[in-house]
């Protein structure tokens, strides 16, 4: 009777044991199907944590990063502060170049200065900088071009109170000549009392102001003069990139995260944070750059123009996995065309200027005049991603087109066989634009001006003249050869 006890309670016991065990595995489960997933692995993961915690123990890693449309970054509780964890390292290397003569400035301790006072370029480091939200005013940015149509240009660049900013410990900043544009309101709003953060971002980070956004020569200065900061301050990839405006949504805005690291919109921290970065660095303004052909003593940073901007190129194709090759079996001739498109809220749809009415007809008359086993290309720019953009481009030998934002391309052709082909009406027969972009690249370039044509209207060219320019341009490209 008691062994038949015995083991009626050893039955009981083990079926309790199992049951327990049962219900842990479930727990378990449960627990990792519902747990964030990171695009790292578990060693990658917990390095990222412990590397974030040796830089700010004292505070709580955020569990999560949410992106969405508007006040994307939030903090996790009013008494904690969100840490945002740095990227792995990538592979993409910033090459050691000449660099244009700069000279050093000091404002304070932890704000210092690189700049060269004849094109009016200022490259700053800045360590743990801290915007109190409440003080600096701009939009979101980011939105849907339906969303914003007809919103007036001031509200998206950004309106700094004094005491927006602060900058170690006890630093002021009185603005200089060498700050132009937006980086002298930056300094202005400086004060000397340093900030309680709500939000630390650890890491380098490259802050600039975008003017005009959606052009893509605008954009272009942008690009190379953060390539150019890069350079200043011998920086690798990773870096954050902190966009100190409120510009909606542009084609060419994807850019910044693809080529260098993680975007940050000033406008979309919530009001009531202050927000703290270990290390900013101000890249200067793009009107403030060497491919910008208004800037006095241009010629002089020639030099370093020609060893910094093919390097750009290949920096910048490289994030989009584009790898140029020398090729003589076939000759592409690219003719940018133009068309009707939405830009920024202030146009809506545009009505693009400097179109070729009788494109096909030309067109169709090149194809006859060049060799058979050339090939004529039309670049619609306006219906393409930057990304596809940037592949055709790769592949042409001649970039054709009448003076527009569309030649800026001319950057990411390949250094050989190579040239371009500007056709410049009226004013437009003047500006260096494309004249100082192909220099710096080092590929030739031929350049046809007619005075008598309307800078802005819709041309109708002359087949024949056309085609005995287009024939110098081949020849150049041809004999273009490294």
């Amino acid at each position: 009777m008691l062994s038949w006890l015995y083991k009626v309670r050893k039955s009981i016991a083990l079926s309790f044991l199992a049951a327990q065990l049962l219900f842990f595995l479930f727990a378990v489960n449960f627990l990792a199907s519902n747990r964030p997933r990171h695009n790292l692995s578990r060693s990658a993961l917990q390095h990222e944590i412990t590397q974030t915690s040796e830089k700010f123990p004292e505070n709580k890693l955020s569990s999560s990063h949410q992106h969405s449309s508007l006040s994307i970054y939030q903090q996790s509780s009013p008494s904690s502060v969100q840490v945002v964890a740095e990227r792995n390292p990538g592979k993409r290397l910033i090459p050691k170049l000449t660099n244009i003569p700069l000279d050093s400035m000091d404002v304070c301790e932890d704000f210092k200065c690189k700049f060269n006072s004849e094109i009016r370029s200022v490259f700053c480091e800045l360590h743990s900088v801290a915007f109190d939200l409440d003080k600096l005013h701009t939009n979101p940015g980011g939105e849907d071009l339906e969303q914003v149509w007809g919103q007036g240009e001031e509200v998206e660049f950004v309106r700094y109170a004094t005491g927006a900013v602060s900058i170690g410990t006890n630093c002021q900043c009185s603005p200089k000549d060498e700050f132009v544009h937006w980086t002298r309101d930056f300094c202005s709003s400086v004060e000397e009392t340093p900030k309680t953060c709500t939000m630390k971002i650890p890491g380098n980070t490259l802050a600039l102001t975008r003017y005009e956004y959606a052009n893509l020569f605008h954009t272009l200065t942008d690009w190379f003069n953060a390539f150019q900061t890069m350079i200043t301050f011998e920086l690798q990839l990773p870096v954050n990139v902190l966009l100190l405006d409120g510009h909606p949504k542009g084609s060419l805005d994807d850019s910044w995260e693809r080529v260098f690291g993680q975007v940050y919109r000033i406008g979309q921290f919530n009001r009531n944070q202050t927000v703290c970065f270990e290390k900013l660095f101000i890249v200067s303004p793009g009107y403030a750059s060497i491919l910008f052909p208004g800037n006095s003593g241009i010629d002089a940073f020639k030099p370093e123009g020609r060893s910094m901007l093919p390097a750009f190129s290949k920096f910048f194709l490289s994030a989009y996995d584009i790898r140029q090759e020398r090729k003589t079996e076939d000759f592409k001739v690219g003719y940018v065309l133009r068309k009707d498109y939405k830009a920024h809220p202030r146009i809506g749809e545009r009505k693009a200027s400097r179109k070729i009415v009788n494109y096909q007809q030309l067109l169709e008359r090149v194809s006859k005049e060049i060799p058979s086993n050339f090939q004529v290309v039309e670049l619609w720019f306006e219906d393409m991603s930057l990304e596809e953009q940037l592949k055709a481009v790769s592949e042409i030998n001649l970039l054709v087109g009448i003076h527009g934002a569309g030649l800026s391309h001319l950057v990411f052709l390949r250094d050989s066989l190579t040239s371009v082909y500007e056709i410049a009406p009226g004013e437009y027969g003047a500006r260096q634009f494309f004249r100082l972009l192909s220099n710096l690249k080092g590929i030739p370039i031929t350049v046809s001006t007619d005075p008598t044509q309307g800078s802005d209207s819709d041309m109708i060219l002359d087949i024949e003249t056309h085609v005995k320019y287009l024939k110098q341009a081949i020849d150049q490209a041809l004999a273009h050869a490294i």
